[in-house]
């Protein structure tokens, strides 16, 4: 039988382990995948993004409200680019180039009001 303080330090440790891998699930890329965060940190909302990559994935998300963040992962594997197309509300638009991107990749898109900064 467990003493008191042998179950208090089981559940110390079992806390410390919901944490850990809740802290990495956070920020996984599942195999074989990609994972692109879109966070729309302009002044407008953003009606839609249209994106696609080389091995045509071809993917629309859509309203992405001031301060919000959606994610996109996709299937990639090996070496490749992607581009996207930003559309607000106002109809204005930003035609972003191609970005190199690998499988298990994963990248923050922060969208401004005239440019989008890239974080890999």
């Amino acid at each position: 039988m467990l003493s008191l303080i042998q179950k208090i330090k089981m559940k110390n440790i079992l806390i410390k382990l919901i944490v850990l891998l809740t802290v990495i699930g956070c920020n996984s890329v599942p195999s074989g995948c990609v994972r692109i965060d879109f966070t729309n940190k302009s002044n407008e909302n953003i009606k839609s993004i249209s994106f696609t990559d080389l091995i045509d994935n071809i993917e629309n998300i859509e309203n992405i409200e001031v301060g919000e963040t959606k994610t996109l992962t996709f299937k990639h594997s090996g070496e490749g680019t992607y581009q996207f197309i930003v559309e607000f509300e106002s109809g204005k638009q930003l035609v972003e180039k191609e970005r190199y991107v690998e499988q298990g990749y994963f990248i923050t898109e922060n969208i401004f009001d005239t440019i989008v900064k890239t974080d890999y």
